[in-house]
């Protein structure tokens, strides 16, 4: 009889303790409430509007440059003026970072960008969204990725620094402000082992020059997902888990959690 209470209080405390995991199940793509956008504006694509920028808090700024990787360059802008708060927007046709203006209103500004504990970004073009790929700042040329890969800690739209990457076949020493030499590349067979890395990443002409992206999920630090509504939903089998996928609707971004097998307690 003690053994089978055992055994009943045991099942109970596992059917908790999987209650309780749930939430850390999906919150994989939980908000961060606390993750600040800086961004070095660019006056000249701003136009009249420049003249109501509110220039970002110190202590955000002093905050986002101790706990988030920026090259030395970016490191010295984050310091002087120019240096506004802003926050995502996800569209249909693209990421734009929003500032509030002095009168309140809310506009798309262009420039580098610091996302606290991402990384560097760029700003840009007549829309002003988040740019892939190759971008000429400066006078210079960066890279910012076309392409996540794992492996070499790269993310979609983050600037690359400090390495070499392989671009459409050819090797690329990036400097540790983010700066390439777009006239000087090496062919693969300068660094078999490196290439070699990239195959295994199924990436055997490197990463591409550009990418025709919509969205990123890598950036939304808060994703709308409704747990309620699975957007793709999948039943389960007696030998084959299903599934509930959901999407979110501001970047793309899926959050797939797997359903226990028909008939198992």
């Amino acid at each position: 009889m003690n053994h089978r209470i055992t055994k009943q209080l045991v099942c109970v405390l596992m059917v908790l303790c999987l209650c309780l995991s749930l939430p850390l199940f999906a919150g994989q793509a939980h908000a961060d409430s606390q993750q600040a956008l800086l961004v070095l504006v660019d006056k000249a694509a701003m136009g009249s509007g420049a003249d109501k920028l509110v220039a970002a808090d110190k202590a955000v700024i002093d905050r986002v440059l101790g706990d988030t990787t920026v090259c030395p360059e970016t490191t010295e802008l984050l310091k002087g003026d120019g240096v506004v708060e802003a926050e995502l927007s996800f569209t249909g046709w693209g990421v734009r970072a929003l500032t509030t203006l002095s009168d309140g209103s809310k506009v798309p500004v262009s420039g580098h960008a610091v996302l606290e504990r991402r990384g560097e970004y760029l700003f840009g073009g007549e829309s002003k969204f988040l740019l892939y790929g190759f971008q000429e700042e400066n006078g210079k040329t960066r890279f910012y990725s076309s392409y996540s890969v794992p492996k070499f800690d790269f993310l979609i739209g983050r600037m690359v620094g400090n390495t070499t990457i392989f671009i459409q076949d050819k090797f690329y020493t990036v400097d540790e402000n983010g700066y390439l030499d777009m006239d000087n590349p090496q062919d693969r067979d300068a660094d078999e082992k490196l290439w070699a890395r990239y195959w295994r990443a199924d990436l055997c002409d490197g990463l591409p020059p550009k990418m025709q992206m919509t969205w990123n999920a890598s950036l939304c630090v808060e994703h709308a997902f409704d747990w309620d509504h699975p957007t793709y939903h999948v039943d389960s089998t007696e030998t084959e888990q299903g599934y509930n996928t959901f999407v979110c609707p501001r970047c793309g971004g899926w959050e797939t959690i797997k359903l226990p097998l028909k008939g198992a307690k």
